[in-house]
Parts: structure tokens; C-alpha cells; sequence
């Protein structure tokens, strides 16, 4: 598919009707599987997105999609527990939220490397962090 379109529209794998949410439920009662089973089914095309993300914004050299794929799988998994996603209600509304938190999360790292080279002795915990939800 040409990169100029965008990733939400991209066809995913094919899984049984409700598949996936049945899998958001169970994640949201903590069950593990799901948590895998949904890493699997998603984290390809999340690489997808990050990596086309960083091109757009030139930044490949100092953004390493695989840790914003994990980060922004622990994100969702968080929200998952703390009861956050009661909204979505398919797996194409957890695509575009996955698309979404995804994109943050590069612009969220390009932001705290950019800050860091100005800054090098500022903390972490000194560069301003805001939820993703």
C-alpha cells in the first residue's frame, strides 16, 4: 500500500468477528492472554505507524520505534486496568486509539531528545510529561 495513505485504513490481519474485542474485555479484566494475544494482532502495524511518524518528522536517527511500540502497548494495557477504554467498542476504534497513542509517543520522544540536547543536565523528570488519556 503507498505510504501517503493513512494507517488507519490499512487492512490488518483477519480474525473472527469480535475477536479482538472479546480480547479488549478480557485485557480490561487483566487476563494476560488477551495482553498477548492483542500485542500480537497489533504491534506490527504499530511499528508500521511509528516508523512512517518519524519520517515525517526527519527523526528516525533518535527514535527507536520498537520502544515506542512497547510504550504505547503499556499505555493501552494501563488503561485497560484503571478501566479507561469502556469506550471503545471495536477493533477499529482500538486501531485509531493504538494509531493515535502511538504518533504521540514519537512526538513525545522527539520532544524530550530535542529538550535533552539543549538541556543535557536537565532530569527527566524535569521535561514536562502528559498522559496520553
Amino acid at each position: 500500500m503507498p505510504e501517503s495513505h493513512s494507517p488507519i485504513r490499512q487492512p490488518l490481519v483477519n480474525h473472527s468477528a469480535g475477536s479482538v474485542t472479546n480480547w479488549l474485555r478480557a485485557l480490561e479484566r487483566g487476563d494476560e492472554d488477551a495482553a498477548h494475544r492483542l500485542w500480537e494482532r497489533y504491534t506490527d502495524e504499530m511499528h508500521k505507524v511509528a516508523q512512517r511518524r518519524m519520517r515525517r518528522l526527519k527523526r528516525q536517527d533518535i527514535v527507536d520505534e520498537e520502544d515506542i511500540v512497547i510504550t504505547a502497548f503499556a499505555d493501552l494495557c494501563l488503561a485497560a486496568r484503571n478501566g479507561q477504554l469502556a469506550g471503545v467498542a471495536n477493533r477499529d476504534e482500538l486501531w485509531a486509539m493504538l494509531i493515535v497513542i502511538t504518533n504521540r509517543k514519537v512526538g513525545k520522544r522527539v520532544q524530550y531528545v530535542e529538550a535533552a540536547k539543549r538541556a543535557p543536565d536537565m532530569l527527566l523528570d524535569q521535561v514536562e510529561r502528559r498522559d496520553e488519556f
